[in-house]
Protein backbone atom coordinates (compact mmCIF):
# COMPACT_ATOMS: atom_id res chain seq x y z
CA UNK A 1 0.00 0.00 0.00
CA UNK A 2 1.30 3.49 -0.84
CA UNK A 3 2.12 6.01 1.84
CA UNK A 4 -0.05 9.17 1.70
CA UNK A 5 2.94 11.40 0.81
CA UNK A 6 3.98 9.33 -2.28
CA UNK A 7 3.07 10.89 -5.59
CA UNK A 8 2.27 8.98 -8.77
CA UNK A 9 5.84 9.45 -10.08
CA UNK A 10 7.34 8.16 -6.84
CA UNK A 11 5.04 5.15 -6.86
CA UNK A 12 6.02 4.34 -10.48
CA UNK A 13 9.71 4.66 -9.64
CA UNK A 14 9.27 2.38 -6.64
CA UNK A 15 7.32 -0.13 -8.73
CA UNK A 16 10.06 -0.02 -11.40
CA UNK A 17 12.68 -0.73 -8.75
CA UNK A 18 10.74 -3.77 -7.58
CA UNK A 19 10.47 -5.09 -11.11
CA UNK A 20 14.18 -4.66 -11.81
CA UNK A 21 15.06 -6.41 -8.54
CA UNK A 22 12.90 -9.41 -9.43
CA UNK A 23 14.47 -9.52 -12.90
CA UNK A 24 17.96 -9.39 -11.38
CA UNK A 25 17.09 -12.30 -9.09
CA UNK A 26 15.86 -14.40 -12.02
CA UNK A 27 18.97 -13.58 -14.05
CA UNK A 28 21.25 -14.66 -11.19
CA UNK A 29 19.99 -18.26 -11.30
CA UNK A 30 22.43 -20.68 -12.97
CA UNK A 31 21.82 -21.69 -16.57
CA UNK A 32 21.07 -25.39 -16.94
CA UNK A 33 21.76 -26.66 -20.48
CA UNK A 34 19.11 -28.71 -22.24
CA UNK A 35 19.74 -32.45 -22.41
CA UNK A 36 21.53 -33.87 -25.42
CA UNK A 37 19.07 -35.23 -27.98
CA UNK A 38 21.44 -36.57 -30.63
CA UNK A 39 25.05 -36.48 -31.74
CA UNK A 40 26.27 -36.19 -35.31
CA UNK A 41 29.37 -38.23 -36.18
CA UNK A 42 31.45 -38.24 -39.36
CA UNK A 43 34.35 -40.64 -39.99
CA UNK A 44 34.53 -41.57 -36.30
CA UNK A 45 34.64 -37.94 -35.13
CA UNK A 46 31.79 -36.20 -33.28
CA UNK A 47 31.04 -33.02 -35.27
CA UNK A 48 27.89 -31.68 -33.56
CA UNK A 49 25.55 -32.13 -30.62
CA UNK A 50 21.84 -31.32 -30.89
CA UNK A 51 20.00 -30.59 -27.66
CA UNK A 52 16.37 -31.41 -26.92
CA UNK A 53 15.25 -27.96 -28.11
CA UNK A 54 16.99 -28.24 -31.50
CA UNK A 55 19.94 -25.98 -30.67
CA UNK A 56 23.24 -27.13 -32.14
CA UNK A 57 26.68 -27.10 -30.55
CA UNK A 58 29.08 -27.46 -33.48
CA UNK A 59 32.42 -29.13 -32.85
CA UNK A 60 35.63 -29.22 -34.93
CA UNK A 61 34.53 -26.32 -37.16
CA UNK A 62 32.44 -28.43 -39.57
CA UNK A 63 29.46 -26.08 -39.30
CA UNK A 64 28.30 -22.94 -37.58
CA UNK A 65 26.41 -23.31 -34.29
CA UNK A 66 22.69 -22.63 -34.47
CA UNK A 67 20.25 -21.66 -31.74
CA UNK A 68 16.56 -22.40 -32.06
CA UNK A 69 14.31 -21.73 -29.16
CA UNK A 70 11.81 -24.16 -27.74
CA UNK A 71 11.41 -26.40 -30.76
CA UNK A 72 11.10 -29.62 -28.83
CA UNK A 73 11.84 -33.14 -29.99
CA UNK A 74 10.45 -32.68 -33.51
CA UNK A 75 12.71 -29.68 -34.17
CA UNK A 76 15.68 -31.53 -32.68
CA UNK A 77 15.05 -34.57 -34.90
CA UNK A 78 14.74 -32.41 -38.04
CA UNK A 79 17.87 -30.43 -37.18
CA UNK A 80 19.90 -33.60 -36.51
CA UNK A 81 18.81 -35.08 -39.85
CA UNK A 82 19.68 -31.84 -41.70
CA UNK A 83 23.14 -31.69 -40.18
CA UNK A 84 23.89 -35.38 -40.76
CA UNK A 85 22.89 -34.98 -44.40
CA UNK A 86 24.90 -31.76 -44.83
CA UNK A 87 28.15 -33.17 -43.43
CA UNK A 88 27.70 -36.70 -44.74
CA UNK A 89 27.63 -38.14 -41.24
CA UNK A 90 25.46 -40.33 -39.08
CA UNK A 91 23.09 -39.66 -36.19
CA UNK A 92 23.75 -41.34 -32.85
CA UNK A 93 21.35 -41.43 -29.93
CA UNK A 94 22.63 -42.92 -26.67
CA UNK A 95 25.63 -44.30 -28.57
CA UNK A 96 23.57 -46.15 -31.19
CA UNK A 97 23.42 -45.22 -34.87
CA UNK A 98 19.89 -44.15 -35.82
CA UNK A 99 18.52 -43.13 -39.22
CA UNK A 100 16.59 -39.89 -39.69
CA UNK A 101 13.24 -41.64 -40.15
CA UNK A 102 13.58 -43.53 -36.86
CA UNK A 103 14.63 -40.38 -35.04
CA UNK A 104 11.64 -38.49 -36.43
CA UNK A 105 9.26 -41.29 -35.44
CA UNK A 106 10.66 -41.35 -31.89
CA UNK A 107 10.04 -37.60 -31.65
CA UNK A 108 6.45 -37.97 -32.87
CA UNK A 109 5.76 -40.79 -30.42
CA UNK A 110 7.24 -38.81 -27.56
CA UNK A 111 5.04 -35.83 -28.45
CA UNK A 112 1.91 -37.97 -28.80
CA UNK A 113 2.36 -40.24 -25.78
CA UNK A 114 4.92 -38.47 -23.62
CA UNK A 115 7.17 -41.53 -23.65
Amino acid sequence: MLAPQETGATALAAEGARVSLSNATAAAQPHVPAPVYAEIWRDGVKVAVVDSHGSVDALNGFLAPAQTGGGGANAAARRAAQIAHAVGGEIRVAGQVVDAQTLSMRAKLKQAYGV
